[in-house]
Order: structure tokens, then C-alpha cells, then sequence
């Protein structure tokens, strides 16, 4: 009944507020529009190629992301790592996080693509890899120069799946990918 535990409480029950909100004007605004797209009610998407970029677009932005964010913000500067700036780091879930990210990036390109994807499958298999060599969850251990390296080396293999999903879907759809919230502009 302390302090820590009422706001704990109040912030996890805020959160599932703002989850639930988001996943029903996800299902019932924004989904009959991403599918619909050219319809006459429909003002954000005016034709097919428009709804495949935003998609095309998220992916890899979700992607820049997990590697630049999640993973680029602990490692900082080699002579400085931050790892209390890892993303869920005390609940030792900012490996776990990187890797649900990645491979949701790449379903969501498959299903984009709706063809076989090998390249980029490849790609997220040597994520896997690259992961199992990280001895800490949580990121605490990027001090030491060797496990640095391991969470540098995930994050290299995370552009890499950018990349081949660039080539593999971006190529074929005659797509790049457009601006994002974190453009800056």
C-alpha cells in the first residue's frame, strides 16, 4: 500500500487503458481504411500503392528502430555505454523486446509481400544467432567490450534485415520506403 505500489498500479492500469484504446481505433478506424484503399470513403489511402507504402514504410521503420533505439541508445559511445537507457532493461526484457520486433518486422513483410521471402528469412535466422551469444537480457553487461560487441553484432544483423526486405520487397513493389514520425521534418 506504499507509494511505489499505488503509482506502479496506476501506471500499469493507465497503460492497459491506452492499449485497449489503441488496439479498438486500430480494429474498428484504421483497418477497414488500410484495406479499402480507393474507396470512396476513403481520404488517407487513394489506391493500393499508398496503403503497400505506409505498410512497406512502418516495417522498416520499426526496424531502424529496434536497431538504432532498443539497441543503439544503451551502447552510446564505445568509451561510454548507457545500459540503464536499455528499453525494459530491469525487467530483462530488452533482448526479448529486439527479437519480437525483428520477427514481427519480417511477418509483417511477408504478409506484405504475400510471396516467399528467403533472403530475408535467412537474414532474421542469423538475428537468432547473433541473440543466443548475449549472455545478459537486459543489456547490463555492455561495459565489457566482447559483450558490447555481441549486442553491436545483433544490431548489424537487425540493418540486415532492413536491407534484404529493401531488396526482397521494396525492388519488387518498385517501392522505397516514405517519411515517418522520426524523420524530423
Amino acid at each position: 500500500d506504499d507509494y511505489a505500489c499505488r503509482l506502479t498500479r496506476a501506471l500499469t492500469h493507465d497503460l492497459a487503458l491506452q492499449a485497449r484504446d489503441l488496439e479498438t481505433a486500430w480494429r474498428e478506424d484504421f483497418v477497414p481504411l488500410l484495406l479499402s484503399p480507393g474507396a470512396e470513403n476513403n481520404t488517407t489511402y487513394l489506391d493500393e500503392s499508398e496503403a503497400q507504402r505506409a505498410i512497406y514504410t512502418q516495417i522498416l521503420a520499426s526496424l531502424e528502430l529496434t536497431a538504432d533505439t532498443r539497441l543503439g541508445r544503451p551502447l552510446d559511445q564505445p568509451t561510454r555505454p548507457l545500459p540503464a537507457r536499455a528499453e525494459a532493461w530491469r525487467s530483462e526484457r530488452s533482448l526479448t523486446n529486439s527479437l519480437i520486433a525483428t520477427a514481427s518486422a519480417v511477418e509483417l513483410a511477408e504478409a506484405l509481400a504475400d510471396w516467399e521471402l528467403p533472403l530475408t528469412r535467412e537474414a532474421l535466422e542469423r538475428v537468432y544467432v547473433a541473440a543466443d551469444s548475449i549472455g545478459d537480457p537486459g543489456f547490463q553487461d555492455i561495459e565489457n567490450l566482447m559483450n558490447r560487441l555481441k549486442v553491436e553484432i545483433l544490431a548489424q544483423e537487425i540493418d540486415t534485415v532492413e536491407n534484404t526486405i529493401e531488396s526482397e520487397v521494396g525492388t519488387r513493389f518498385g517501392i522505397t520506403p516514405g517519411f515517418n514520425s522520426s524523420d524530423g521534418d
